[in-house]
């Protein structure tokens, strides 16, 4: 049976939106959260949302010998985002649903201003998943020092505590 990363990334992508749901919510109509920074020298929220979209599509596409698609948001909105990642998903959906098996040897792709060339699965392993998950970590850890109440649960999708619930000790 063949790994199936494509639903990884389609699951970690809803999650992903299911968070953004939940930072619009705290801040209402303040779409300044979507240019906040954890620091002077890292990309806002709007493009970490961005960047992780697109690094589904940038592993995902190749590995099924289809040109790198991008649904970049026209918006610079929440609902802007919200279709980004509706569009993408919809996109990994019909890749998972045919079937693909990789056949690609190496996949390049640019990390920064450097090219990066791997085999295929390590390409995916050790290049596309790791930049996937930081950059929807980064989505959470702006949101968690701008003060909303997410949770690691937010993030996976599988980590559930109760409100208030801490494992340091009062």
């Amino acid at each position: 049976m063949a790994f199936n990363h494509i639903q990884i990334f389609i699951d970690y992508l809803e999650q992903l939106r299911g968070l953004l749901v939940k930072i619009e919510a705290s801040v209402g109509a303040d779409l300044s959260i979507l240019d906040a920074r954890l620091t002077d020298d890292m990309f806002p929220l709007f493009t970490q949302v961005a960047i992780a979209a697109g690094f589904s599509l940038r592993a995902c596409c190749p590995m099924a010998n289809d040109p790198v698609v991008s649904f970049e948001a026209q918006q610079h909105t929440f609902m802007g985002l919200q279709t980004q990642l509706k569009d993408t998903i919809a996109y990994l959906k019909k890749l998972n649903n045919s079937k693909i098996e990789i056949t690609k040897n190496h996949i390049s792709d640019m990390a920064g201003p450097v090219k990066v060339t791997l085999p295929a699965m390590e390409f995916l392993h050790r290049f596309a998943l790791p930049n996937f998950y930081f950059h929807i970590s980064m989505v959470y850890a702006i949101a968690k020092v701008n003060g909303i109440a997410v949770s690691k649960g937010d993030y996976d999708g599988f980590h559930q505590y109760p409100a208030g619930f801490t494992f340091e000790d009062e």
